[in-house]
């Protein structure tokens, strides 16, 4: 039998066929403008903390992608960057201790070795933390030069005016709440205390209608790409008692809200908190959840005595000179 060429192990297969052509370029049913491609031209340093606030703006619905520059709805924000640090076991005290001081430039130690000073000080068995007072000791043990002012009835009204002029100069505050699943504050009797670094704030003004933008925004620039947010300008230094007047004037706007930038020990995300219901999550923390079986030191008068309406305020020691 004759065998069929085709398939002889000398038979060529025949040569593959050209290549398509070149697609023609794509054709977009919009134009690219100039502020989209500005996002991958601009890699300054100071991009970095703008873009965690934009990006968290957007996700909270607080900003839209479609803001364009409405007077009715601005945006006011100062960010602290500061490095994330994840908690192990009930260290969520300590570890946004740690990183308060980092934003500080303070370099901290490993949280193992933070842990031990804190069990030295004869404030905590395993890293749980009832006590503003307590960290307050802690950050002045671990970093001298830095002043930690333990501020109680948070609640007070001046209490907001305090905050922002305290985050306007860069320094973080300590405060304990009652976190939810999600870490948002909450009001559970403070079943589920939990420490946070509060890193900033974003002023939201609906229809400022009674306040001379022009005067409060002359203290901010305009962002890159939202018309509608300003980033604090520290570049250029500012008035302290006219900065905290016109920041003062502005709070007082009833079509004002005021959010918190947040990190906390449970995940290495920021956070953006509501003033209020972080103050109201603060002031119900009253007791340790009856369902725990671990051992923790209190202090003297219990959870509410040590954490509630409370907060710690850090910052460089010779600014109190």
């Amino acid at each position: 039998m004759t065998s069929d060429p085709r398939f002889s192990p000398q038979h060529h297969q025949p040569p593959p066929p050209p290549p398509p052509p070149s697609l023609p370029p794509l054709s977009l049913p919009f134009t690219l403008g100039r502020t989209f491609l500005n996002k991958f031209s601009i890699k300054s340093d100071e991009e970095e903390p703008h873009n965690s606030v934009r990006k968290l703006l957007l996700k909270s619905g607080i900003m839209s992608c479609n803001d364009g520059a409405d007077e009715k709805h601005l945006l006011f924000s100062r960010y602290n960057q500061a490095p994330s640090i994840t908690q192990e076991g009930p260290t969520c005290g300590l570890v946004a201790l740690m990183m308060a001081l980092e934003l500080l430039g303070v370099k901290t130690r490993e949280l193992s070795d933070v842990l031990e000073e804190a069990k030295k000080l004869g404030i905590t068995y395993n890293g749980e933390m009832f006590s503003v007072h307590n960290l307050g000791c802690l950050s002045q043990h671990l970093a001298p030069e830095i002043s930690a002012l333990h501020v109680c009835d948070i609640s007070d009204s001046k209490t907001k005016q305090k905050f922002i002029k305290h985050l306007s100069s860069g320094w973080p505050i300590l405060i304990p709440y009652d976190a939810d699943y999600n870490q948002l504050p909450c009001s559970i009797n403070g079943h589920r205390a939990h420490w946070a670094v509060i890193l900033g704030y974003c002023i939201e003004v609906l229809c400022p209608l009674n306040c001379d933008i022009e005067e409060v925004s002359k203290f901010w620039r305009i962002d890159n790409f939202y018309p509608s947010l300003y980033h604090l300008n520290t570049t250029d230094g500012f008035n302290d008692t006219e900065f905290s007047k016109k920041i003062y004037d502005l709070l007082l706007l009833d079509s004002c809200k005021l959010y918190l930038y947040v990190k906390q020990g449970k995940s290495c995300k920021l956070l953006l908190f509501d003033y209020e219901s972080l103050i109201e999550s603060n002031r119900n923390l009253n007791s340790i959840n009856p369902t725990s079986t671990r051992e923790y030191l209190l202090p003297e008068g219990g959870v509410r005595s040590g954490l509630s309406d409370q907060a710690l305020l850090l910052e460089p020691s010779n600014m109190n000179l």
